[in-house]
């Protein structure tokens, strides 16, 4: 499985303010703590370029540089 990371920050309310965009446009998204970070993944697919494809509808957003991680 693959999604998408779309932010990390060290910060829980900068990736709340990041989450609350994703909202705004109607994307699911979930915050992970994987010390020291919090991070946006956004999305299950089952493959890599499913993924990436989703990615590109997401590089316009403010303040985010996106990329395809494998989940497990």
């Amino acid at each position: 499985l693959y999604s998408i990371q779309v932010y990390a920050s060290k910060t829980l309310n900068n990736a709340k303010r990041l989450q609350q965009q994703l909202r705004n446009r109607k994307l699911h998204s979930k915050i992970l703590f994987v010390k020291p970070w919090y991070k946006i993944i956004s999305g299950n697919y089952a493959s890599k370029p499913a993924a990436t494809l989703a990615m590109h509808k997401l590089t316009a957003l403010k303040g985010s540089n996106p990329w395809v991680i494998r989940i497990h």
